[in-house]
């Protein structure tokens, strides 16, 4: 897998790697033992692959939160309160088919979310353990890399709006010298998140900028891009038309590559607006001048047995664009 084995040496949490990770998830929150075993029964079932990339992403977080000041304890109750909070607000959805949205809309959610730093480094860091821990997810990063990453030109500029915890960027940018890489996002939290990401996957500094930045109001200076991210972004914007008809005049021609994954029937408190099937993503990307190459719908895992949420199943819907 592309640039998985690009890591610094592991400082104090070397010693807690996968299996050591989730027992002592299991020994504080017992809740999550049954799910845990299935989870991982399940990737084990891909082979030494899974083992290997599972190990990295453990290690890549742990040496992050140990750059971003956690201890280990702090690490293990971000990924229970990112764990229970989903499930509360996915409980929500499920029965009410309503979002659970910060009242005063997209200021008061920046406010509340996006400037702060306790939330937005709880949330990040729970996410990227459960890569290494959800089906779902870990499909979702495999994907990336296995099917994205590779058509992607090694020379270049490349960027990704809402670059979050700089997972997708850097493991796009490894190994690749001739690559520029360029993130925005409007939480600063995430621009250091994403910037100590880039430190520990071995990315030079003259070969990357990180900018602060609300992309949905975004002017790109650069055109010709060959590669662009929008992971887990356009539920958050108030009108994803405008984004993505603003962002496709700078891909490149022929060359160029879109990722974008984006949930279907999935609330988040900054969620602004839900999909409500893969057609209606599939449909938004065709409408504003994009063909789809490759793609994947993932559903997720856990979902309550009833009529109701069956009518409302949550999936995460992979594509891989290039210009018309």
């Amino acid at each position: 897998m592309a640039g998985e084995d690009t890591i610094a040496p592991i400082n104090y949490h070397e010693a807690l790697g996968l299996k050591g990770l989730i027992e002592e998830i299991v020994t504080i929150y017992p809740v999550f033992e049954k799910t845990l075993s299935r989870y991982v029964r399940i990737l084990a079932g891909q082979g030494t692959s899974y083992f290997f990339a599972a190990e990295t992403l453990v290690r890549t977080t742990l040496e992050l939160s140990r750059m971003m000041g956690l201890t280990r304890d702090d690490l293990l109750d971000c990924y229970a309160e990112f764990c229970f909070g989903y499930l509360r607000d996915q409980e929500t959805f499920v029965e009410t088919g309503e979002l659970h949205v910060v009242e005063g809309g997209f200021q008061e959610i920046k406010k509340k979310v996006y400037d702060n730093q306790e939330y937005m480094i709880q949330y990040m860091m729970g996410l990227l353990i459960s890569y290494a821990l959800f089906p779902h997810h870990y499909r979702q990063y495999r994907f990336f890399c296995d099917r994205f990453v590779p058509q992607v030109s090694k020379e270049g500029v490349c960027c990704e709006f809402g670059v979050g915890h700089g997972l997708w960027l850097s493991s796009l940018m490894a190994d690749r010298d001739g690559l520029l890489g360029i993130g925005y996002d409007i939480s600063e939290t995430c621009l250091k998140l994403s910037d100590a990401m880039m430190r520990i996957r071995g990315i030079p500094e003259s070969k990357y900028r990180l900018h602060l930045a609300d992309v949905a109001a975004l002017e790109l200076d650069e055109t010709g891009y060959v590669a662009m991210v929008a992971s887990g972004l356009l539920e958050h914007i108030e009108n994803p038309s405008a984004f993505l008809q603003s962002i496709r005049p700078h891909l490149a021609p022929e060359v160029g590559r879109l990722f974008a994954m984006a949930p279907v029937n999935t609330a988040h408190p900054d969620h602004l607006l839900v999909f409500e099937s893969v057609d209606a993503i599939k449909d938004l990307f065709a409408g504003n001048g994009f063909r789809l190459l490759d793609e994947s719908a993932i559903p997720t895992a856990d979902l309550p047995d009833d009529e109701l949420s069956r009518q409302r199943i949550p999936i995460v819907h992979l594509g891989i664009y290039a210009r018309e």
